[in-house]
Order: C-alpha cells, then structure tokens, then sequence
C-alpha cells in the first residue's frame, strides 16, 4: 500500500542522528554505494542519436551583441520549434558557478523539500519513475507506485540522495526554497517570457550522479539550467517519435511516460555543463541522465503559450536561423532535410546535412 511505502521511506531517511550530521557540515561524500553508473542498455535498446542538440554562446552570440542580440534572442525563444542550449545562459545567476552541495545544505538544511524515494527502501534503484500517486488505482493499492514522493527536511533528502544511511536512494523534485529564487534571476532568463505564461514555479532537481529519469515527454515548453554540481545528458525525440515509445495510456498512472525508446527514431542529444541552459518544446520525449562526481542539481522551469504565434513549416526556426547567421554561425544540425522554395515557405532555404 502507499501508505506503507510512504512509512517506510519516511524511517529510511528520516533519522535526527543523519540530519544533524549533514546540517553540521560533515563531509558529503558519495560513500562506498556511489557515484552510480547510469543503466547499461543493451544493443537492441539502445538509442540513435544523430548529432547534438542546437546551441548558441550567451556571452557571445547575445551579450556582445547587446539590445540587438537580446531582441534577436527573444524572437529566437518565441518561434522555437526545437530544442536550443544555450551556453553560459545562467552565469549571471549569483553563484550558478559555485553552488555546491555542501553550500546548498549549510543555506537550506531545514528547509521542507519534497523527495522521490523507491518503495522498496532495500533496493538500489538508478532510475526514478514518476507515478501519479493520487490516481484511484495507486490510492487503494491495486497498481504499486515504483516510487513516492515524501515530504523531509532538505538535509534528510540529501543523505538519502548520497545513500548515507542505506536504502533505495533518492531524487530531490521540489519547488526551490524562496531564498534559492532570488538567486535564480538574470542571463537568459530575462528573456523567458518569451516562451509564454510561466505555468510551474522553479523546481529543484538534485540526484546522484548516475540516475536516470526514464523516457517521457512534458505538455508544455520546459527550461533546464544546470548549476553548481554535475552535469546532465538528455536524449530528445521529435513528438513524432511519441508513437513508437509504447507510452502508457492517459488514465494510467504512468501516463505520459514510454517503455522503450524508439525503433526508427533518432535522439538529438544535449549535455549540459553548470551555467548552461537547455529549452526544449512540448510533447518531445526526453530521457535524462545525471552525470558527474558526486551529485547533478539543475533548476527547471514550464511556460504555457497562451497565443496562436505563427510558425514556419520547417524544423528549424526563422528567428534562430536568423539569430544564427547574424552572428556568423553555422546552422544546427537537423533531423531531416526541407528546402522551402520562393513563395513556398517564405523563402527561407535551410541547408541540411545529410
């Protein structure tokens, strides 16, 4: 039953003595279970990527450029079509460079986080599944959750994301504390708005290095800026490719999330140092990893559109193109070829490898 897993999550991280010791500032160290080595996949399994994900310098191609490339930025943001990192995009964050863990813990330790753990506290688990846990079926015990979520001080969710007292480990996905807002503003996210109406708080997402959130895909346009810590690597996939992934119905608890990665369909790959920021659209499946030595933290964000903005028919966007080439840059790899003609599209040619 929920009710159980959540008490036995609860005991398994909930410990005064452990608490205490990560507030006070012991060293955080990964201990003898970690850092975790993300799931190997077997050959059939694994996924296709075809290049890396589009991506442009902050401080080169936008900064330098001042109000224009700022302006060209936000164009850029508002016809997106496809996933863009931008480098460098969060390191007007105070301290983006030099948030650490053990930062984090001295500034938040008693701060109520909220923490996904695996049901089964004896099992070491990589991959931490989200489940829909107020779904009927969750609630009276007929679909066992693979994970819950449970409310702890932030101290207590860190020593269980380090497995400092045993168990299953955990992955912190939490609104951000409002003292970590305020150090969240500047860089590129001046520009966000650009993106449409922000319809999720900022969110704090910190996990051992070597986890994996499993493929599925967001309902709505999503930023990630990874800080401090770690690193993280993302596979993404065209909304075509969402009919090959074997996704769970929408009434079931895993809705939104895919079996397997698909057959035919190429990933687009984006790893993202600390200060980076990756933007990807709607309904893109995406499965992440987290990288590094010790821990990977990132801080997301998720914007609804709320106006009908006019795109162009082709995977690669005008503003970005423009952007782009503005700064004398090649164009980002694409998936697929498409030449729009004179009057066809624009006439806006996007030269494609093959």
């Amino acid at each position: 039953m929920l009710a159980d897993a959540r008490v036995r999550a609860r005991d398994a991280w909930d410990g005064a003595r452990v608490r205490a010791q990560v507030a006070l500032g012991f060293k955080l160290a990964p201990g003898r279970r970690t850092p975790l080595t993300p799931p190997t996949l077997a050959e059939e399994d694994r996924p296709r990527a075809v290049g890396p994900v589009a991506e442009i310098s902050y401080a080169d191609d936008v900064l330098a450029r001042g109000a224009a490339g700022e302006d060209a930025l936000r164009r850029a943001l508002r016809d997106l079509r496809e996933p863009l990192v931008l480098r460098g995009g969060a390191e007007a964050w105070t301290k983006a460079k030099d948030w650490s863990l053990d930062g984090l813990v001295e500034a938040h330790a008693t701060a109520a986080v909220d923490a996904r753990v695996v049901a089964d506290a004896d099992a070491e688990r990589r991959t931490f599944a989200y489940c829909e846990e107020s779904h009927p079926a969750v609630r009276d015990g007929t679909f066992e959750a693979p994970s819950v979520m449970v409310r702890m001080p932030f101290a207590t969710a860190v020593a269980g994301v380090l497995r400092a007292n045993g168990g299953g480990g955990a992955y912190v996905q939490t609104a951000a504390p409002p003292e970590m807002l305020r150090a969240c503003e500047g860089g590129a996210s001046d520009a966000f708005d650009a993106l449409g109406e922000e319809s999720q708080a900022r969110r704090l997402w910190l996990a051992l290095a070597g986890s994996v959130s499993p493929l599925h895909f967001d309902a709505s346009w999503s930023t990630l800026t990874q800080i401090g810590e770690g690193r993280r690597r993302m596979l993404l996939y065209q909304p075509y490719a969402l009919r090959s992934v074997g996704l769970y119905p929408n009434w079931h608890p895993l809705r939104r999330r895919g079996r397997h990665f698909p057959e035919s369909a190429c990933a687009w790959e984006a790893v993202v140092e600390p200060g980076d920021v990756l933007v990807f659209p709607p309904r893109w499946a995406h499965y992440t990893e987290s990288l590094g030595d010790r821990v990977s933290i990132a801080v997301t964000q998720r914007f609804t559109r709320l106006r009908d903005d006019r795109r162009l028919d082709c995977g690669l966007t005008w503003s970005l193109t423009v952007l782009l080439r503005e700064v004398s840059m090649p164009n980002p790899t694409c998936m697929h070829a498409c030449m729009h003609e004179e009057g066809g599209g624009g006439g806006v040619e996007c030269a494609v490898p093959r």
